[in-house]
């Protein structure tokens, strides 16, 4: 049962999520209120981290 892997829900590796989150938060700093923008980071990174846990727990890496 472990060789049977979830197609679709994490198509990138976290990595690669990191760098888009990343990317896309630069391209919106210009854009956004400060505020806003601590608050969306506050919100962000704990999904990253239980993203990249669950993906380490599911067997991806």
């Amino acid at each position: 049962m472990k060789n049977i892997q979830p197609q679709g829900i994490i198509a990138l590796p976290p990595i690669e999520i990191t760098y888009v989150l990343v990317g896309a938060t630069a391209s919106l700093w210009g854009s956004m209120r400060p505020s806003f923008i601590i608050k969306l980071t506050f919100i962000a990174f704990p999904l990253i981290f239980i993203a990249a846990v669950g993906a380490k727990l599911m067997g991806f890496e």
